[in-house]
């Protein structure tokens, strides 16, 4: 897949947006925190197989989370229910977000990275969708999509993202894993991906600079790795992340 088609595709799904008004049976929107709180709330409690979710701001601050959920917090769904989410690299830099992403991966869910997510969505099954704006820091004007071909846009759109995405895996154990590869060592590399400095990852590891040098330059041995994108694109092929 190349950006251009996810590109097409995103332009396709923003077209949404210009059929406010319109009689559309397939169409519904939530207006206002405690609105969009419950269409949310009601919707993944009707999930039976499959969630799905695009995320492309920080988890401690805008969208959703003022209506009390996340893709990445505490969901009201059935036992069984998968989770695959793709989230923007920049949530991985954020402070917090390291250990709550690698958390999530460890108990299950399919989360992968990648930079410039330019949506953010809530797919149920193959039924139902909902749809914030990028850059609705209120999160408070939310589409509610029924099954219709504007879901099956929005399915396309997920789709072209999630084959984008690097995935991040949850092989994470106290000390080593099998890979030899430490808690502290995959969040380094995950930051590594999200394209964050050695500055900003020794000070949101709590680490010194000259430590978090020496272990990329150990990390990128191992990984074959000349360049900091090559580390986080064969840690990422190895399941590292």
């Amino acid at each position: 897949m190349l950006w251009s088609e996810g590109a097409e595709l995103v332009a396709r799904l923003a077209a949404l947006f210009e059929l406010r008004g319109t009689d559309n049976p397939g169409l519904r929107e939530f207006r206002g925190c405690t609105a969009v709180a419950t269409g949310l709330t009601d919707a993944l409690r009707g999930a039976t197989r499959l969630v799905r979710a695009v995320r492309c701001s920080s988890l401690d601050e805008i969208g959703w989370v003022r209506t009390g959920l996340t893709p990445m917090s505490p969901i009201p769904a059935a036992g069984g229910v998968k989770f695959q989410v793709v989230l923007d690299t920049a949530v991985a830099c954020a402070t917090g977000e390291t250990a709550r992403l690698l958390d999530r991966a460890a108990s299950g869910w399919q989360v992968r990275l990648l930079h410039g997510v330019p949506v953010e969505m809530v797919l149920i099954d193959d039924n139902a969708a909902l749809l914030a704006r990028k850059g609705d820091a209120a999160a408070e004007h939310v589409w509610f999509v029924r099954s219709s071909p504007l879901l099956e846009i929005m399915i396309d759109v997920f789709h072209t993202l999630w084959s984008l995405a690097a995935p991040v895996t949850g092989h994470i154990v106290m000390g080593l894993d099998d890979d030899g590869i430490t808690e502290q060592d995959r969040a380094l590399l995950v930051m590594l991906a999200a394209g964050a400095t050695d500055v900003l990852i020794a000070e949101k590891l709590d680490l010194g600079l000259r430590t978090v040098q020496r272990r990329l330059q150990v990390l990128s041995g191992r990984l074959g790795a000349r360049t900091r994108f090559q580390a986080g694109l064969n840690a990422a092929k190895r399941g590292w992340l």
